[in-house]
């Protein structure tokens, strides 16, 4: 074999493995994520939906079955885009959990719950307005804006949410469009 050859082949199965390299990204990128992945962060749902909800007089996002829901959407009604930012999000919470407080964020109490949720909430926050429709454009929706809607969602829909933590009434008798509520009245949850 000539030298001259010999470059070709070199050259050519170099580019071979540099476009592989490039192109690798870029299918696994677009593939979904395994059910099986957020199904063992199940916990995890569990108690960020209970931050965002506690149980106090009214039952809770816990006793609500949120959980279930949210995993129900995230495997059947997400994009894969949404879908990768949900699990980005999960463990950059359980990331700091850990390195702030030394342990899970399933086994921290609720103020330190709170006050987790509260530094992501106030590191997303900073975008207003226009910069705030320029970011989702272009990233998408923030693991937090995903996870407080579908967690609101989530309980509303429930029966729990829906008779207990809200005033449900089965048929309603005519439509008011604008009423005032009391002071210690919940909200209606007919649609």
């Amino acid at each position: 074999m000539n030298r001259r050859k010999a470059l070709k082949i070199g050259v050519g199965l170099t580019s071979i493995a540099t476009l592989g390299a490039t192109i690798k990204p870029w299918f696994t990128k677009n593939l979904p994520l395994d059910s099986r992945v957020f199904s063992d962060m199940k916990d995890l749902l569990a108690e960020l939906a209970e931050t965002i909800i506690p149980e106090t007089d009214t039952p809770g996002a816990k006793l609500a079955g949120v959980a279930d829901y949210l995993l129900l959407v995230i495997n059947d009604c997400f994009t894969i885009k949404e879908q990768r930012i949900f699990y980005q999000g999960l463990t950059v919470v359980e990331k700091m959990a850990v390195e702030k407080f030394g342990q899970s964020f399933v086994c921290c109490d609720a103020k330190i719950r709170e006050e987790l949720l509260t530094i992501l909430e106030n590191d997303d926050g900073h975008y207003q307005g226009l910069l705030y429709k320029i970011k989702r454009k272009l990233w998408g929706r923030s693991f937090l804006d995903l996870l407080k809607e579908h967690v609101v969602e989530g309980y509303c829909t429930s029966e729990a949410g829906a008779t207990k933590g809200l005033a449900y009434q089965a048929i309603p008798m005519k439509y008011e469009g604008c009423i005032t509520i009391g002071p210690d009245q919940k909200a209606w949850a007919t649609r």
